[in-house]
């Protein structure tokens, strides 16, 4: 057991001694079995009191859980993915050998590589991750479901291995809301070489419906953060069907433009991937 505000015991020693003084010097007729057992009911309340103010608790033992959350965008390249592992590696080794370590990826889709469990010794994570989903990053996605693999009763902590890249979801909002959950949340940077990265932010189409045989034109809008040279590729109904080249500098956005003429009458679906 322990106790909120331990000090307040220590006017027991106070207390105690002075309700058998006042009791003795009481002017107020009674026998003296009387008086013994009025000061044994005083005393006993004013202990009950003294240790409900002094806030006894239950202490409990809880265990460590430490949850990896990897970054595996492409954002990072291969080097960068390895980095991630290596470093992952390097802290599940230093943390206490009772420690239940998960591991979490963030890519496209968030995929829960292990899970922590109690009474295990710790787990590297399998050199399979590398070949995770990177083709965006969604941060928030990762951190939310690793919020979720936690078991009561244990000590929370979540570590992201992130180039601080993210393409989607919010990750401000969700590491608050682990916070507030009593999660601790710890960062650490590993990045790739750095080489220019060309990325889609959008897809804009002049028209929602064509007559059959009608041109139509899309705008993919371009942006990045590297100077370098690139290639941006259409897709129609998931098949490429045109590429095009292109030189950017650092922080401009252009507007790629594609036209397309459908040969029938069809449902067409239209996405643009930057080039590798």
């Amino acid at each position: 057991m322990d106790w909120a505000q331990p000090h307040i015991l220590l006017l027991l020693i106070l207390v105690l001694p002075l309700l058998w003084w006042l009791q003795r010097k009481s002017l107020h007729p009674m026998s003296p079995q009387r008086r013994r057992a009025l000061w044994v009911v005083r005393s006993a309340l004013t202990v009950l009191l003294l240790l409900g103010l002094a806030g006894p608790a239950w202490v409990l033992k809880t265990y460590d859980q430490s949850i990896f959350v990897m970054d595996h965008s492409q954002s990072q390249g291969k080097s960068g993915v390895q980095n991630a592992f290596e470093r992952a590696n390097q802290l599940a080794e230093s943390l206490p050998r009772n420690t239940s370590i998960g591991f979490v990826s963030a890519g496209r889709i968030t995929k829960v590589l292990q899970v922590p469990q109690y009474g295990h010794e710790p787990k590297k994570p399998d050199r399979e991750i590398i070949e995770s989903d990177g083709a965006q990053s969604n941060l928030a996605a990762a951190v939310t479901m690793a919020r979720g693999l936690f078991p009561p009763a244990t000590s929370r902590r979540l570590v992201l291995l992130t180039d601080g890249v993210q393409t989607r979801g919010d990750l401000e909002t969700a590491a608050r809301d682990a916070s507030v959950a009593g999660i601790t949340i710890d960062a650490v940077p590993v990045a790739g070489e750095a080489r220019p990265d060309v990325r889609a932010v959008r897809l804009r189409s002049s028209h929602s419906r064509l007559h059959e045989g009608a041109t139509l034109a899309l705008h993919a809008d371009i942006e990045s953060s590297l100077v370098g040279k690139g290639r941006i590729r259409l897709f129609e109904n998931g098949i490429e069907v045109e590429e095009q080249a292109l030189e950017m500098k650092v922080g401009e956005q252009r507007s790629i433009l594609f036209r397309r003429t459908p040969e029938q009458r069809n449902l067409y679906t239209y996405r643009v991937r930057r080039g590798l």
